[in-house]
């Protein structure tokens, strides 16, 4: 899935067997499926919903949702050798039982997801010449400060707590910041420079 969509795709594919062909994937959001539910394009709230592509008599397609997470599993094959959405349905229901045998766990690969307005509040910018005093930032969520010095050579540091957030010779780069309160944050360069902090 796209870089920052708040959605993880995990695909799935079996091998043929007997001239039947099943794929699926199980998808988990940031945030509760719903928009998708509304539209039409997933079934009600643990429910299944399976039918049959009007391009391929031969495909039938599942889906369920629950939460956020959405379920989806297809099957094919020649009518005479199997009826492909009892298949489609039997590839859903392992793939349910599998999800109900995971243990409960933070998601480590799931990624933060900020609707764009939300990003947009926590995104500060500073610029200035030479030597410059900031004051106090605010950083509310992981976030990521990308900057340029024009002369090369940056150096930004908070007095309370005591920590260097940039210490780079490049005329640009990036660092992580931690969330937190920086307070008397100081900024140390021979030119223009130029800050963004932002969610990541």
């Amino acid at each position: 899935m796209p870089s920052g969509s708040g959605v993880v795709r995990l695909w799935l594919e079996c091998p043929p067997t007997d001239g039947v062909l099943l794929v699926g994937f199980v998808e988990v959001a940031s945030v509760p499926v719903v928009e998708s539910a509304r539209t039409g394009d997933l079934p009600d709230e643990d429910s299944i919903r399976c039918v049959r592509d009007a391009r391929e008599t031969q495909l039938r397609s599942c889906d369920l949702r629950h939460g956020e997470i959405a379920a989806h599993a297809r099957a094919t094959c020649d009518p005479d050798r199997c009826n492909a959405e009892d298949e489609a349905r039997d590839l859903m229901a392992g793939v349910v039982e599998l999800l109900a045998r995971l243990p409960e766990q933070p998601c480590r690969l799931c990624p933060n997801y900020l609707p764009p307005e939300r990003a947009a509040k926590l995104t500060s910018e500073f610029s200035g010449t030479g030597p410059n005093t900031l004051g106090t930032i605010e950083v509310k969520v992981d976030s990521r400060i990308r900057y340029v010095a024009s002369n090369g050579g940056i150096r930004m540091e908070s007095r309370r707590p005591p920590r260097v957030l940039i210490d780079d010779a490049r005329q640009q780069g990036e660092a992580d910041v931690a969330p937190g309160t920086y307070g008397d944050v100081e900024v140390s360069a021979s030119g223009e420079w130029s800050l963004l902090i932002e969610p990541r």
